[in-house]
This record gives structure tokens, C-alpha cells and sequence, in this order.
């Protein structure tokens, strides 16, 4: 996973409760944090203008930025 991939979180959306569709949890990869202690960190711009960051095992690249 890296800066520009397209995303979708798997099973509930970022803010911890389930998804409606996967459109509702898109979002945009804006930086890799790795210097964390287990799975990298992925701060994602989502597709309503909010911005987190979740570990990368709760996510799924839709589309790979080339």
C-alpha cells in the first residue's frame, strides 16, 4: 500500500460501525506511517472529507496508483 492508492475499509468503516456499501468507505491513501510497532499505519482522506488513520490490515486497495 503506498501514498495514492485508492482504498476501502474492510468490515466496518472507520469510525467503527458497519458499512452500509463499500462506496460509503473510499478513501484516498495521503501517507504510510511505518515506524509503528506492528501492521503500518494509513492515514486515508475518505471520500466525505475526513481524515484518519487506520492499520493497514483493516484495509483494501481498490486501485493502485501507478
Amino acid at each position: 500500500m503506498k501514498t495514492g492508492d485508492i482504498v476501502a475499509c474492510l468490515g466496518l468503516d472507520p469510525w467503527g460501525e458497519e458499512m452500509s456499501s463499500i462506496s460509503d468507505t473510499t478513501g484516498l491513501v495521503i501517507r504510510v506511517i511505518q515506524d509503528v510497532e506492528y501492521s503500518p499505519l494509513i492515514e486515508v482522506l475518505w471520500n466525505d472529507g475526513y481524515v484518519s488513520r487506520v492499520s493497514q490490515d483493516e484495509l483494501a486497495v481498490l486501485n493502485e496508483d501507478r
